[in-house]
């Protein structure tokens, strides 16, 4: 394995307008909320955005790692137009670790993520711009944005079974939680989400991958292209 250390930097603009849905079967937002009181809801300020990152990765594979990690820190700042209540400035880390099992040739693969908005005097982000949990990537039990808020932590566990070439089978457990702030996360409200994937793969990379997770509310079939992380 031979360390790799990456900086990347971005930048952009979000002119986004938020307006009413054109199905008919949902209850559009502004008949069940009180759009006073949603950050983001009354206005749409156009967002210039930037930020950077660092990341140190030993992973063997990227596309199938086995063996090493990814370590990864981002900060990146969203600034309103015209609005500073709405501006805020978003946290992230992320690491991953995998450990081959050399006994029945799989592999264990955990994710650690947490995240949380920074916003000027106290002001909360925009319900459009809040991070969430759920879908394919984090509690795959639970529809994609289920839980969203302004700070978030959640936990990854995957048993990688190689049970042929082409063939690798997932049992994993999903785990996290989302509060207005990272000081008030707590282990009390963590949704869990068990499940097993099933991926086709070859050495080097996972080609497709369908997950079943279940969740509190039920079960989700996943389906996309790649490792899950």
């Amino acid at each position: 394995m031979t360390p790799t250390v990456g900086i990347s930097a971005r930048g952009g603009v979000l002119d986004l307008d938020i307006g009413s849905g054109t199905n008919e079967s949902l209850v559009n937002f502004e008949d069940r909320f009180v759009t006073a009181l949603v950050p983001g809801a009354q206005r749409q300020p156009l967002f210039v955005t930037y930020g950077a990152a660092v990341v140190h990765d030993t992973r063997t594979e990227p596309g199938a790692p086995d063996e090493g990690h990814l370590a990864g820190i981002a900060l990146r700042r969203y600034s309103a137009s015209n609005a500073p209540a709405l501006s805020f400035t978003r946290l992230t880390l992320d690491a991953r670790v995998y450990r081959r099992l050399r006994w029945d040739n799989s592999v264990l693969a955990v994710r650690g993520l947490v995240s949380s908005d920074l916003t000027d005097s106290g002001a909360a982000t925009p319900f459009y711009l809040q991070q969430s949990l759920g879908g394919g990537e984090t509690l795959r039990g639970f529809h994609s944005y289920r839980f969203p808020d302004q700070s978030l932590a959640h936990v990854s566990i995957e048993y990688r079974w190689r049970a042929h070439r082409y063939v690798e089978v997932a049992p994993f457990l999903d785990a996290g939680t989302v509060a207005p702030s990272f000081s008030r996360l707590s282990p009390g409200s963590v949704k869990m989400s068990p499940g097993v994937g099933i991926r086709a793969r070859n050495d080097r990379r996972v080609l497709a991958r369908l997950d079943f997770g279940w969740g509190t509310e039920g079960a989700r079939v996943i389906v996309g292209m790649g490792p899950a992380f």
